[in-house]
């Protein structure tokens, strides 16, 4: 799958029908396949597909000394893994050289444009920092799997949380999620790629595997939506004049424009899903959803004591309860107070001995 093997007649009949002005799968030349982006239960995996073009992206990170080069800034490295699809050696080479020529290029891309702050990853100066690794998996390649990789790894950063981390007595000490609310990272920027296939003096935005097989040559815009330019990557091929490239500008920043509003609906879509996980009480929101169980009912004779759980509530404003002054912290730091039931007066029982004939109330 993820090593060409397509005939040479496929190839003419591809750019035969871009000289004709007509695409294999009738989009416009500026039109890409449908995107469509989805995240994992855990933070860091995003899945992103792009007409049959799939890649999977799992983000994770571990605290370890900088370099000596850079003490304030953490470490992001970028792996792409292609599928076997031979077990010759010759294959399996092709398939190091491509896997490692994608990660360079999503490490371009991303880590070149300054995307990921990487300061904000740093713990202690000189000490102890952030490292994130974001590993890409190749699902299915039916081409330009390019852009979705680099799609896929900038999900994936955007949908991670690290776990939060305080200094004490000099010393590093990573929280655990279930104990305090896990950190996004930052990202000062979201770029956009946009790959174009030369066919027959044309660009075609989006290629797919018949077209990208057949190009001159590939070029590839990464942009933001308000049209800065990120970087422009041309590995080899034909040339491309000045006026076409102002042309692909134009067309990148409309792609970046569509595909930024794509990526942050799907994070709002999983950030309400979970939400709503939260609050049915699965699973433990980082220590926000807290079942704290009923007491045993309680004896007649005394009042009744319940423990609950406070959200902005003060003392004395339940009604029928008042605060007895106690506050309990449970192991993940939320804050409960015990309240205790205002007996209401006294009802004495009935008493056989005989009483006043004034009918009075017995003494209690």
């Amino acid at each position: 799958v993820f090593l060409r093997s397509m005939s040479d007649e496929s190839a003419v009949f591809a750019a035969r029908c871009v000289s004709d002005g007509v695409r294999l799968d009738c989009r416009a030349f500026d039109e890409c396949r449908e995107f469509e982006v989805g995240f994992g239960a855990a933070f860091g995996e995003a899945e992103v597909r792009c007409g049959s073009t799939k890649a999977l992206a799992v983000v994770t990170a571990e605290v370890v000394k900088p370099d000596a080069a850079r003490p304030n800034e953490g470490q992001v490295s970028f792996h792409v893994e292609l599928g076997t699809a031979s077990s010759s050696t010759a294959d399996v080479t092709r398939l190091r050289a491509r896997a490692s020529a994608l990660a360079n290029h999503v490490e371009r891309i991303l880590a070149g444009s300054r995307a990921i702050d990487g300061e904000a990853l740093c713990i202690r100066s000189g000490e102890q920092v952030w490292s994130v690794r974001c590993e890409v998996h190749a699902l299915e390649d039916q081409g330009n799997f390019r852009d979705v990789a680099v799609l896929a790894a900038l999900a994936g950063l955007m949908h991670y949380r690290h776990s939060c981390v305080e200094l004490v007595d000099g010393e590093a000490i990573v929280i655990s999620p279930t104990m305090r609310p896990p950190v996004a990272m930052s990202v000062h920027h979201l770029p956009i790629p946009a790959s174009f296939a030369i066919l027959a003096g044309s660009f075609v935005l989006d290629p797919c595997e018949e077209e990208e097989e057949a190009s001159d040559g590939m070029v590839c815009i990464a942009a933001t939506k308000f049209g800065e330019i990120c970087g422009i990557d041309k590995p080899g091929g034909s040339t491309v004049r000045i006026e076409a490239l102002a042309k692909l500008l134009f067309t990148a920043q409309q792609h970046a424009c569509n595909v930024t509003a794509l990526l942050r609906a799907a994070l709002e879509a999983d950030e309400q899903s979970r939400r709503q996980v939260r609050k049915r009480g699965r699973p433990r929101d980082w220590g926000r959803d807290i079942f704290i169980p009923q007491p045993a009912a309680p004896a007649s004779n005394v009042p009744e004591v319940r423990v609950e759980p406070v959200v902005g509530l003060p003392r004395g404003e339940v009604p029928g309860w008042s605060a007895v002054g106690l506050d309990l912290y449970s192991e993940v730091g939320a804050r409960a107070v015990a309240v205790a039931a205002v007996p209401t007066a006294p009802v004495a029982p009935p008493s056989t001995a005989p009483g006043p004939s004034s009918g009075a109330p017995p003494k209690a």
